[in-house]
């Protein structure tokens, strides 16, 4: 089970926009809850009004729950940007408190292809040197009831602008 699946799946029979919303928000690289005004502003663009990344998110959706094809390349997890831009003083943290920093908790490694492109992605938005994160980076901590001190259990799958696609081992 793919992560398209996965949270497509979940769509059938609930709020299909609020998981359009999600997806197109997931694209930009914005943390934000489906109260979140940028998110209903989203839900109330009339389709001729759209811009690239909602009729993107929509695109996406429709691909999805047609059976099309999988371009996160079978990924069970993604992350944004927040996952790339992490202090130095956070460095070698498992959590800021608002979410957690799975390099630290999961271990991650990232191919040279979707790494070059991650961090010209993110540097592009938000400024030169503002990617900090490792290519790969065993875990620092078990956390959450999770085992993983020691391991990676995150490899890259795909990467497309501010958002990165994982398999999980």
């Amino acid at each position: 089970m793919n992560v398209f699946s996965i949270l497509f799946g979940r769509i059938i029979g609930r709020m299909i926009g609020l998981h359009v919303r999600y997806f197109f928000f997931r694209l930009i690289g914005k943390e934000v809850s489906y109260e979140d005004p940028l998110a209903k502003k989203f839900l109330s663009t009339p389709l001729n009004g759209q811009t690239g990344p909602m009729r993107l998110a929509n695109a996406a959706m429709i691909n999805a729950l047609t059976g099309g094809h999988d371009y996160s390349n079978g990924a069970e997890q993604w992350d944004g940007a927040e996952q790339a831009m992490v202090s130095s003083t956070d460095m070698n943290k498992a959590s800021n408190g608002k979410f957690m920093f799975k390099m630290n908790v999961m271990g991650w490694s990232i191919s040279n292809s979707h790494y070059q492109s991650w961090k010209g992605a993110v540097e592009g938005k938000f400024g030169a040197g503002k990617f900090t994160v490792p290519q790969e980076k065993a875990a620092l901590f078990n956390y959450g009831g999770m085992k993983n001190k020691g391991l990676i259990r995150l490899s890259s799958t795909a990467q497309y602008g501010l958002t990165i696609f994982w398999n999980e081992k």
